[in-house]
């Protein structure tokens, strides 16, 4: 997949509405691919949020037709890491594994299989569009979803529908996802990314409890 960002073209953005910050993936002709680029600007949002005491909640989503297509194939092809630079510990999309006080929402406005998919798995909350697919089909490609999505779908799904998804490869839509309790809401065509109007309010105590229980 190319790579499509410049010097002069973030391969994501920044924005704040009130307490809410939204981070769009910002590769649009990749289909938001995560290539170290990627990584590096969502890490270091994700850090400019966490550290702004004006913002209550993080929304991540997607530009273009899709959320997330996964990693770079082409990048990783040409043996490059597509980890934050200098913050391997962070995860796939410089997300899945930074630890934050702030509650996520993934506002998955299209394509989420694998990849895309884990993102969702690694956030608090999912509004998904209603043409939107989910799912791990890296099995069917010999490949393992190494992001935590295996681990993470047992957790929040009955665990034999999730094996089932993580054996088969097969995808589920957004309302089989909101009946298995993946996702909070199935929204409109085009319309997952304004689901920011609803933000959660969480008290300190709160933040505290769910950022306990997300690192487990």
């Amino acid at each position: 997949m190319a790579d499509d960002t410049s010097a002069t073209e973030p391969a994501a953005l920044y924005e704040q509405r009130g307490g809410v910050a939204i981070i769009t993936l910002n590769r649009p002709k990749a289909l938001n691919a995560v290539n170290s680029a990627l990584s590096t600007a969502v890490g270091t949002l994700l850090e400019q949020a966490e550290n702004d005491d004006d913002v209550r909640v993080i929304v991540i989503t997607g530009s273009g037709r899709a959320f997330c297509a996964g990693a770079d194939l082409k990048a990783l092809a040409a043996g490059e890491a597509t980890s934050a630079d200098g913050h391997p510990e962070w995860g796939f999309a410089g997300y899945v594994q930074h630890w934050i006080n702030k509650p996520t929402i993934a506002a998955v406005n299209g394509f989420a299989l694998g990849g895309g998919t884990e993102l969702v798995l690694a956030s608090d909350l999912a509004v998904v569009d209603e043409e939107a697919k989910l799912g791990l089909p890296e099995v069917k490609r010999g490949l393992f979803a190494a992001a935590g999505g295996v681990i993470r779908m047992q957790q929040q799904i009955p665990r034999k529908v999730a094996l089932e998804l993580a054996l088969t490869g097969e995808p589920i839509s957004a309302a089989q996802g909101k009946e298995l309790g993946l996702v909070n809401r199935v929204a409109p065509a085009g319309t997952a990314s304004r689901s920011h109007s609803r933000s959660p309010r969480p008290s300190p105590q709160t933040r505290r409890c769910r950022s306990a229980n997300r690192r487990r």
